[in-house]
């Protein structure tokens, strides 16, 4: 197992690097993971809001209504 204290004391730089070999290990076995039911849920129900265009509001309406 990985001692995340190890990763916490990297320099920023380090911390990076790593994680961008750990996302390249990753991506190539992505054929062998399925993903999460939990996220098609999450696309499908973005994509619903996504077309309520009743539901959207200019930005004008949105700055004003957080000004308030």
């Amino acid at each position: 197992m990985i001692d995340t204290k190890k990763i916490a004391e990297l320099p920023f730089d380090g911390q990076i690097e790593l994680m961008e070999a750990v996302m390249s290990a990753l991506s190539q076995n992505q054929a062998e993971f399925d993903s999460p039911k939990w996220h098609l849920q999450e696309l499908e129900a973005r994509t619903h809001e996504l077309n309520e265009t009743e539901k959207w509001r200019s930005f004008e309406e949105v700055r004003e209504r957080l000004k308030s």
